[in-house]
């Protein structure tokens, strides 16, 4: 009889979304919600995941921080993702912190970093591992899309790399932009974009109220 080829496991494409720009004039958390011009940012990061996953059968889940921002940037997006994409509850361990002390820099608050850097940490480890076994829908890849915040996409960039993640605030991310990685059954990591604004116009970038690039 002929010999039956053992499925691999799925190469995992891990999709981090910052949130859209919001308002910041509040401290509760429900009243920072998006501003019209982060609606429009969220929008736009619809329309380009959904030219990501056209051509895709694979498995998709929509994960997402359980902060007011980034609720509603997912609730955006999720009309533009494929009909069998898995909305996941929204997770606490992906809000917002300081996930680690920054050099250079003036120290944090340590019993802050501490809090929130093990939440944080929890968080990366639930999503950045290799597959182990194939999907159910043997299906050779499967999609994360992760809305959540700058500073916990900064600190689980550095950790996939293997990086010293104290040098999370060395990197940039504006609101909406796309950090793409991938994790393969071997083990390897590979960052294929950071921060990535392409598919939003120059009008729509921002970095939290910062326009454009020129700040």
């Amino acid at each position: 009889s002929p010999k039956k080829t053992k499925q691999r496991p799925p190469t995992r494409h891990i999709v981090l979304i910052r949130h859209g720009q919001y308002v910041e004039t509040y401290k509760e958390d429900e009243k920072r919600i998006l501003t019209s011009l982060g609606r429009l940012q969220a929008a736009k990061t619809g329309e380009r995941l959904r030219d990501m996953l056209k051509d895709s059968d694979a498995p998709v889940r929509l994960r997402v921080s359980n902060m007011t921002r980034a609720k509603e940037t997912a609730a955006i997006i999720q009309p533009y993702l494929p009909a069998r994409t898995i909305i996941t509850d929204p997770d606490p361990n992906l809000a917002e912190g300081r996930p680690a002390q920054a050099v250079p820099g003036k120290p944090f608050d340590a019993k802050i970093v501490e809090r929130d850097g093990l939440r944080i940490e929890t968080a990366f480890r639930h999503l950045f591992h290799r597959a182990t076994e194939p999907n159910p829908q043997s299906e050779p890849h499967e999609w994360d899309i992760v809305v959540c915040h700058g500073n916990v996409i900064r600190y689980m960039s550095m950790r996939a790399l293997q990086l010293p993640p104290e040098a999370w605030l060395r990197l940039c991310t504006f609101n909406c932009s796309i950090t793409y990685i991938i994790v393969r059954p071997s083990g390897s990591v590979s960052l294929r974009t950071l921060g990535d604004i392409g598919h939003l116009p120059t009008s729509l970038v921002t970095f939290s109220g910062h326009l454009a690039y020129e700040w």
